[in-house]
């Protein structure tokens, strides 16, 4: 895949580049250099537990663009960093790690869309829910005393970056000015909701529909069919993938 092409969009050419081009030119750090920094701090010492995640992450993220069916490897990436960086993930009370690695996602995130890049916002959107679940289950840990579930959070995270992926940009830019204490997506947006519909894609036929006609699976909760036609046409390519995640949430392995 080229590190950049022209795509058609509403007759007019739309410039998309993969992670892979944006970020070898300096990475997080280069997309907030100047401007509007939408909330971030300033990036850690390359040594701090938070800096060493985030390049990881890029990491993944640059092999995720090379081609389409390795971005399932970044959410694979995300689950095994609950362990591999717990420092992260479970440093104190306060999450104070964890909340500066959101900001940055965030930012990032809003600066690639103002760019005009596509495709890798997304999965920095994985990130952020994950992140965002992780900091309010530990919270109400501390309140009642529950075992935060890393199978929740990922079902949980998963339902919102599905629509994220399958919908239209108006999904994308609602994520991301919610999450930024600046107005830098406000106009985007409002223009997004006077002309795009909320839709979805159907695991099954792969077409494109208005939202609220999708179901989930009931066994892994993470993958949509327009109807129980599809669901079971499509059920021998799914299986592997829904028994896996089933079998990890039900023994806790998540």
């Amino acid at each position: 895949m080229p590190p950049s092409k022209k795509k058609k969009r509403n007759g007019k050419s739309t410039k998309v580049v993969t992670a892979k081009s944006l970020m070898k030119k300096g990475g997080w750090a280069s997309l907030l250099a100047s401007g509007c920094k939408h909330g971030c701090p300033d990036l850690p010492p390359r040594d701090h537990p938070v800096y060493t995640f985030l390049n990881l992450f890029e990491d993944e993220i640059k092999k995720s663009s090379i081609e389409e069916s390795l971005s399932w490897k970044v959410p694979m990436f995300l689950m095994a960093s609950f362990s591999s960086h717990s420092i992260l993930w479970n440093n104190n009370e306060s999450n104070e790690y964890m909340n500066m690695a959101l900001a940055i996602l965030r930012a990032v995130g809003t600066q690639l869309i103002l760019r005009g890049y596509e495709a890798v916002e997304k999965n920095i959107a994985y990130g952020i829910m994950l992140l965002e679940k992780r900091i309010e289950q530990r919270v109400q840990w501390s309140i009642d005393g529950t075992q935060p579930s890393t199978g929740k959070q990922i079902e949980q995270a998963g339902h919102v970056v599905r629509k994220l992926v399958d919908g239209s940009s108006r999904d994308m830019l609602r994520f991301y000015s919610k999450r930024i204490p600046c107005s830098c997506l406000d106009e985007k947006y409002k223009e997004a909701k006077k002309s795009q519909n909320k839709v979805g894609v159907c695991h099954g036929c792969h077409k494109t529909v208005e939202r609220e006609s999708l179901r989930v699976c009931s066994r892994c909760k993470m993958c949509f069919f327009c109807s129980q036609f599809c669901f079971e046409e499509y059920w021998p390519m799914h299986k592997e993938a829904c028994d896996s995640m089933y079998l990890k949430k039900k023994d806790g392995s998540w």
